[in-house]
Formats: structure tokens, C-alpha cells, sequence
């Protein structure tokens, strides 16, 4: 899968995956300057949330106000759409906003739409892709969430759109110390970030992006019964292949 993702790695995009948080401004802020534009275009993507007009609002207080981007919402329970408007509407971004909320409910939502579909393809064409929280552990192949505890009763691994390949995301990992036990019987590396955190990608490397100095990130994995785990702190883009293949 890797050696699929370094093969095209040259036509990608970037993934921005803030691991939470109330104020992320400094975050936001980097994924702006990502675009190389003095005034970027920003789509909000608030499926997660079932398109709360209060929290679409808050995320165009902070693009359009303070960062004077152009922003607009996609808009796919509450607003009748076509497959090939929203397509349209995708592909004209330079910057993807995914909001927080559920993230099992936002996938099937996606997918009766293809959504998934779109976003690969505005990735593809160099779109910065960025979320929070269900909005950063959709890019991966599986997502550690909460959206299964009313099916389950307790936190799961579900199944991203695998932007990111060979790779589990854990989000608010400072809230959530029951994931290093989790983690113990997977195979799959796991990338565990805290809030006012970033995981970044481009161009087949990776860099921390901290919004406050004491957020963090990790690298974690199981192996045979132990557990491994490492500090993310580098702020220079490194190759992703080393977390996939640690020596």
C-alpha cells in the first residue's frame, strides 16, 4: 500500500490532522499559509456535526474573519445536491476544512454521495486536506472513535477513506489513556495526537505542527504483546516511510 502512496505522492496534496481542541488558531493560521495565496479558498466540510449552522459559524469567524480566506460550506443533509455539484464544489478548493462530531455517522454519509470519491481526487490535484478530530482521522486507513459507543459501548476502530495508508489515527490522545492498552493487539501503526496538535503530510513526509508548545504527538505499536511508543517532535518534514518501517 505504501509503495502505492510513494508512487503517486508527487501529484498529491497536503493532510493537515489536528488531533483537538477549542483553539486552534496557530494551527489554522499554518494550514493557510500551506496554500501560498493572499487570499485562499476555504470549503467547510461540517457533515460531522449534521451541518450545525453555530459551528459552521465559529469555523468562518476564524477563515473568512480572521484569516480572510474565501470561504463557503458544502452543505450535503440539509441541502439538496447533486453528486457532480458537489464534485464541482470540492474541486475548486485550494483549502478542505473537515469539522469535528461523528465521525462513523459523516463516513456513511460520505458515502451515499461520494464524497470520499471527491476528496481523493482534490487531493490528487494538490488540495490541502485538513480536519479536527473526526475531520483528521477520516484521511486515514482506520480512525480510533467514539462514534461506535452507542452500537458497541466502548471506543473502536472503524474504517477511513485511506488517503493515509497502513496507518491508524488516534485524536485527543491526551484525553484518552485507555488507547495505549488498545493498541497493544493491533499491527497497524498508530499515530495518537494530542489537542492543539497537528500531523502533517506532504509530499510523501511528515512534520509536527504544535499549536502550543507542551502539545503533543506519538508514534505507537503493538508488537507481541508489548507496546512501543515514541515522541513525534520534528518540525522538519521527514519521511513517512520511517514510521511505517521504525528501525
Amino acid at each position: 500500500m505504501y509503495a502505492e502512496y510513494k508512487h503517486q505522492e508527487e501529484h498529491m496534496g497536503i493532510v493537515v490532522a489536528i488531533g483537538g481542541g477549542k483553539e486552534t488558531f496557530e494551527i489554522d493560521k499554518y494550514i493557510v499559509s500551506l496554500a501560498g495565496k493572499t487570499k485562499p479558498s476555504v470549503l467547510i466540510i461540517p457533515t460531522a456535526s449534521d451541518e450545525q449552522q453555530g459551528y459552521i459559524g465559529l469555523l468562518a469567524k476564524i477563515y473568512q474573519g480572521k484569516l480572510k480566506c474565501k470561504v463557503k460550506t458544502l452543505k450535503i443533509i440539509t441541502t439538496e445536491m447533486t453528486r457532480e455539484a458537489i464534485r464541482e464544489k470540492i474541486l475548486a478548493a485550494d483549502i478542505i476544512y473537515v469539522g469535528a462530531g461523528d465521525t462513523l455517522k459523516m463516513l456513511r454519509v460520505w458515502s451515499e454521495f461520494a464524497v470520499e470519491k471527491y476528496l481523493a481526487e482534490a487531493f490528487g490535484n494538490g488540495a490541502i486536506l485538513s480536519g479536527l478530530s473526526a475531520g483528521a482521522v477520516c484521511w486515514f486507513q482506520d480512525a480510533y472513535s467514539d462514534s461506535v459507543l452507542h452500537e458497541s459501548g466502548a471506543y473502536a476502530k472503524i474504517e477511513g477513506i485511506g488517503l493515509i495508508p497502513s496507518m491508524m489515527m488516534c485524536p485527543h490522545y491526551d484525553e484518552r489513556d485507555e488507547f495505549d492498552e488498545f493498541i497493544r493487539g493491533e499491527t497497524m501503526p498508530a499515530i495518537a495526537v494530542e489537542n492543539n496538535c497537528a500531523f502533517v503530510i506532504k509530499d510523501g513526509n511528515f512534520r509536527i505542527f504544535k499549536g502550543i508548545p507542551s502539545a503533543r504527538a506519538f508514534l505507537i505499536k503493538g508488537a507481541g504483546g508489548d507496546i512501543i511508543k515514541r515522541e513525534l517532535d520534528n518540525e522538519e518534514f521527514l519521511p513517512i516511510e520511517s514510521l511505517l518501517n521504525p528501525s
